[in-house]
């Protein structure tokens, strides 16, 4: 594995925790801060039980249990953890948590991966380079051996980011960031951006402009190219939406469906036992069918996005007519 890539792919990593930390920190899991202050002006009013009521009626989604979920329910002086600073704190940026940590532990798996080097591969070795070539060679068919050089570290960074936070959603006691939308959407957003502007440099504006008005070519394309180009914005302003929102759906889906079955598990072995420590496992099915569902996800997204790149981005042909030209 070259380097050079390594070395992008950590950059890039570091600079997708960044940017979702940021983002998913703007939208708190439970209140923002005038939602926050104006609960604590209803305290002080008196309205604690009427803040309180409605705050129990709010239904939640049935999930797997995670780390911080069980921290949150456990008490200390008879006063539970989720009432104190250090749990709201827990609850409000429980999917900021377990990103930083899943981008740490790929950051040192990576780190500790850049001394296999031996001309004589074991078998970790061989199973790394085996799957960056053969996504290299993926990513090359798509976008040509030109392109897929320059944008495979990005490419594949937002791949194994994705795969690796649907397959956190299964471990038991963890989850994955991309069953928010909040995640989803800023990962969208990126690429979003990241597409525009390497079309704009690689192309230039005009070529970029031209591509937006249905790259017309007659008087009939041309007398239509106003239209076309509003149409052609609207479809890339809903690229990100689809995008974030597929991701979104998928993973969240997922993961309600397992924890309603996990829940009836339960329910089933309390018909037989007073307080059952465990269920019966009949989410274990849809844990298979998940470890499927997460690597597809990951890579519907992943060749969206270079679609999606490959579309702005010149063409051989094109490149060819316009040195012709000169």
């Amino acid at each position: 594995m070259p380097s050079h890539v390594i070395r992008t792919v950590i950059l890039s990593a570091g600079i997708l925790l960044m940017v979702l930390t940021g983002c998913d920190a703007g939208f708190a899991k439970n209140t923002s801060p005038m939602e926050a202050s104006a609960a604590a002006a209803s305290v002080q009013a008196g309205n604690q039980t009427t803040t309180s009521a409605t705050q129990a009626e709010s239904p939640e989604e049935p999930a797997l249990p995670n780390v911080i979920s069980l921290i949150l329910m456990v008490k200390i002086g008879g006063v539970p953890v989720k009432n104190t600073p250090v749990g709201h704190f827990l609850e409000t940026y429980e999917f900021q948590i377990f990103l930083v940590f899943i981008v740490a532990l790929m950051s040192v798996f990576i780190f500790g991966t850049l001394r296999l080097r031996l001309m004589i591969p074991g078998r970790l070795q061989a199973l790394l380079e085996m799957t960056v070539e053969a996504f290299y060679k993926f990513m090359e068919g798509l976008l040509g051996e030109k392109y897929a050089r320059r944008h495979f570290a990005f490419i594949a960074t937002l791949f194994f980011f994705i795969w690796v936070n649907n397959m956190f959603g299964l471990i038991p006691f963890m989850t994955g960031a991309t069953a928010r939308f909040q995640t989803t959407i800023t990962l969208a957003v990126m690429v979003f951006f990241y597409v525009h502007y390497h079309g704009i440099k690689e192309s230039g504006l005009l070529r970029w402009l031209h591509h937006l008005a249905g790259s017309p070519q007659d008087a009939v394309g041309w007398a239509i190219s106003p239209l076309m180009f509003m149409l052609e914005v609207i479809s890339e302003l809903a690229k990100p939406l689809s995008l974030s929102l597929r991701l979104f759906g998928n993973m969240t889906g997922e993961h309600i469906l397992t924890g309603v079955f996990l829940i009836l598990g339960i329910i089933l072995m309390g018909a037989v036992w007073t307080h059952p420590l465990v269920g019966v496992p009949l989410h274990t099915p849809f844990l298979f069918l998940a470890l499927l569902t997460g690597t597809i996800q990951a890579l519907v997204f992943t060749l969206l996005s270079a679609i999606y790149l490959m579309m702005v981005l010149p063409h051989e042909h094109e490149g060819e007519d316009h040195e012709d030209k000169h």
